[in-house]
């Protein structure tokens, strides 16, 4: 088997798995006890949030909130801010869906929601941001790296220029796609929020983390005991927090060797696919992308009968993100980011990890060149 969709989600690192087995084991506990055996991890607990802080270059005044997924974290922001019938809160219409769609339900309860506009490159219309975000928005929520495209946005500089001129508005950071892969260090960057997932840096799925800076205020989306000071009600799930915790320490340890290697990787990619399929588009520079993440367009043949193709010979890949595979209308998010719609059907995401060999791109190459050659000559499309 060859996987290449770590952007949806990677394999469980070793580490990770030992973590969690064994706590699943021994921390049976519930951490909102108030016996021994529920401070003790009360307190393991709160030693891995300061630790999570550290690595992420925070000394203090942030917290760290543990939900289920990205997605509630996302969502716990956009709907849990104060943000009053006739406010302006501004997206990418390229977004991840767990930006737009909380968004789209706020528009539809009065809210002013602006788009973001893209550049010919895929980069954010900076000009454009700026006379936005200048006068009157509450709310700035976009990803550090593009989910699809892998577009590393260049967030320091324009949270900086923006607080500059509107203190008042809240910056969130979708940082699922940027932890343990880019350098991310919160000290300097001024946000007031920032989401990561366990499961898209080798930890379990069920866990993910809201950084949140310490004098804000949100309305929990699930009320109850209390839990997570008072923003998200539910017992603490202490085996899968220490096994996230695990992948995140490795992530954050390898990520400078790791994007080495991808870096390498992609460059290989870059280089010899077209040799055999002259067909290829890289529709953005690697310069201004990821490293792990990589988008392609094969004309004349469909995306899902690549992928089919491809999945007979057990290697797997993406045609869009995992959460908004399933709508075949129009892709707005390929509009916006430049990609002509005679392409749209034909895009496909590459996406790489730790465990990634030469070798595997080597038979990606390969067996995808040959698939498409095939395709064509039998008048397939």
């Amino acid at each position: 088997m060859i996987y290449l969709d770590y952007a949806a989600s990677s394999p469980v690192k070793e580490a990770a798995i030992k973590v969690l087995m064994h706590s699943t084991v021994n921390d049976f506990a519930n951490p909102s006890s108030n016996h021994q055996l529920g401070l003790d991890l009360t307190n393991k607990i709160n030693l891995i949030r300061e630790k999570m802080l550290n690595l992420l270059g925070i000394k203090r005044g942030y917290r760290v909130i543990f939900v289920s997924s990205a997605t509630e974290a996302n969502n716990l922001v956009i709907r849990g801010l104060a943000i009053k019938k006739g406010d302006h809160i501004l997206i990418s219409p390229t977004d991840h869906p767990s930006i737009k769609v909380p968004s789209y339900q706020l528009m539809r309860e009065g809210i002013n929601v602006d788009a973001l506009e893209h550049d010919e490159e895929g980069l954010i219309d900076e000009k454009h941001l700026f006379e936005k975000t200048f006068l009157k928005e509450k709310l700035l929520a976009l990803s550090y790296v593009h989910n699809q495209s892998g577009h590393i946005f260049q967030i320091d500089n324009m949270v900086k220029k923006i607080k500059e001129h509107n203190k008042n508005i809240h910056i969130h950071v979708d940082g699922v796609q940027a932890a343990g892969k880019i350098n991310i260090n919160m000290r300097d960057m001024l946000i007031d929020s920032l989401t990561i997932s366990s499961h898209k840096m080798g930890g379990p799925k069920g866990i993910a983390a809201l950084i949140l800076r310490e004098n804000v205020d949100l309305h929990p989306l699930i009320l109850g005991g209390g839990q997570e000071y008072s923003l998200r009600s539910s017992t603490l799930a202490a085996p899968l927090i220490f096994a996230f915790f695990a992948a995140f320490c490795e992530a954050m340890e390898k990520k400078d060797e790791l994007n080495l290697k991808l870096s390498n990787l992609k460059d290989y990619i870059m280089e010899n696919l077209p040799k055999q399929c002259p067909e290829v588009i890289f529709p953005f520079a690697k310069a201004i992308t990821s490293h792990h993440i990589l988008m392609m367009i094969f004309p004349k043949i469909k995306s899902d009968i690549l992928i089919r193709h491809l999945e007979m010979k057990k290697i797997y890949v993406s045609t869009s993100s995992a959460c908004s595979s399933k709508n075949n209308k129009d892709n707005e998010v390929f509009t916006h980011l430049k990609i002509k719609s005679a392409y749209h059907q034909n895009v496909i995401r590459l996406s790489m990890g730790d465990e990634t060999t030469l070798e595997e791109i080597q038979t990606f190459i390969n067996e995808i060149s040959l698939i498409h050659q095939d395709l064509i000559g039998i008048g397939v499309r």
